[in-house]
């Protein structure tokens, strides 16, 4: 296994929010690209670890990405810290 990620490679990002997250409705990967775009990625509970977010992911660029997770609810809503 590669430790490397090319542009168009598909790769599942999971991000450990440290909160149980069956609650929330609305779960979300945000993200700024190496060229300053930024914008997220539906996300999903870990089907083994209901405090973490998952997505499959296609990075369209090279480059260092940040990411952050996102989880709502009525009248909440949590963001991670940046990670790159």
């Amino acid at each position: 296994m590669s430790d490397k990620v090319f542009a168009s490679d598909t790769v599942r990002l999971i991000l450990n929010t440290g909160k149980v997250l069956s609650t929330f409705t609305l779960y979300k990967i945000k993200f700024k690209k190496p060229d300053g775009d930024k914008g997220s990625w539906i996300a999903d509970i870990y089907p083994t670890n209901n405090k973490c977010l998952y997505a499959d992911i296609v990075f369209d660029m090279s480059g260092i990405w940040k990411v952050q997770a996102y989880v709502s609810k009525a009248n909440e809503s949590y963001h991670g810290m940046w990670l790159m």
